[in-house]
């Protein structure tokens, strides 16, 4: 059984942007999620959706106005280290308010999925979609579906995925995944 030959554990690691709220534009929006653990800015994208696309307007994020003319992204110049409080005034869009380092790029939350995992060394080169010549260093092999790009961690190690090779039993149902990493 394929079971008993992923018998190593490991985690599949999937990144997102730090999200504190998206939806339709409120009074004053709930912002939820983690507070981040370094000093921070918020990113304040607007956008137009269906029967609800006017982006004139401003966003007061604590102390600090931005105010928009259309739909688009502005940030916050203030460092941060606690939840602000915002409010919406003359919005009636879609609102995405985003926490970003002080430098001004997005700060990732990390989830982590505990899986099964085979890892085992396999020295392989191959042309990807672009036509580069791309080598890998090792394969693991896992029942969950992943895509290229991302990542598994095994041992204290991170792993890209730079190819994905799906593995049917002779029905044609997917016993497990084979995934050519670096």
């Amino acid at each position: 059984m394929i079971e008993d030959y992923l018998n190593q554990d490991a985690y599949w690691i999937q990144k997102s942007n730090h999200i504190f709220y998206q939806g339709l534009s409120v009074a004053s929006p709930v912002l939820t999620g983690a507070l981040p653990s370094v000093a921070f800015r918020v990113a304040i994208t607007l956008a137009s959706t269906t029967g609800h696309t006017d982006c004139a307007g401003s966003v007061v994020v604590g102390t600090e106005t931005l105010t928009f003319s259309a739909a688009g992204k502005k940030t916050t110049t203030t460092s941060l280290s606690a939840l602000p409080v915002i409010s919406c005034v003359g919005l009636d869009c879609n609102i995405l308010i985003e926490a970003i380092s002080t430098g001004g790029a997005p700060l990732q939350l990390e989830t982590s999925t505990a899986t099964r995992v085979r890892k085992e060394a396999y020295q392989s080169g191959y042309f990807n979609a672009a036509g580069v010549w791309t080598t890998t260093r090792d394969a693991i092999y896992c029942k969950s579906l992943m895509a290229v790009g991302d990542k598994i961690r095994y041992g204290s190690q991170d792993y890209s995925i730079l190819k994905v090779e799906d593995n049917p039993d002779l029905g044609g149902e997917s016993e497990f995944y084979t995934y050519l990493v670096a």
